[in-house]
């Protein structure tokens, strides 16, 4: 399990969520 800084743990999850909004969004186009 890595470790990491705060900042690097709230980097990684708001590149998460932009990545889901984006998949969400190609996929209400597509439909």
């Amino acid at each position: 399990m890595l470790l990491l800084t705060r900042r690097e743990g709230e980097n990684i999850m708001i590149g998460d969520a932009i990545q889901f909004q984006v998949l969400s969004v190609s996929e209400g186009a597509v439909r």
